[in-house]
């Protein structure tokens, strides 16, 4: 059983299937009305997408700009969650 929260890398990779052709970190759990990942972050205490939450993972937990996302760029599979996939965005108002 999982613990509730995703904390680290480690955590996250536990909820993948990793593909061995592409690379891709195929998220396992929750996918959002528009077929995106959809996880715990303890950091925010609330449910957000992957994006948003590789974005708190990677600022030690500080993501304050909600405007800032990490959009898959590489692979384009929307279930992929694997933070080399994809790059720093703004996401447009």
């Amino acid at each position: 059983m999982h613990k509730i929260g995703i904390y680290n890398t480690a955590d996250l990779l536990d909820r993948c299937r990793v593909d061995d052709i592409t690379g891709c970190w195929l998220w396992a759990g929750h996918m959002d009305r528009g077929s995106l990942p959809k996880m715990w972050c303890p950091h925010r205490r609330t449910a957000v997408t992957a994006g948003h939450f590789l974005y708190a993972l990677m600022n030690d937990g500080q993501a304050h700009a909600k405007d800032m996302t990490f959009a898959p760029m590489k692979c384009m599979n929307r279930q992929c969650v694997n933070s080399a996939h994809r790059r720093l965005v703004t996401l447009q108002k």
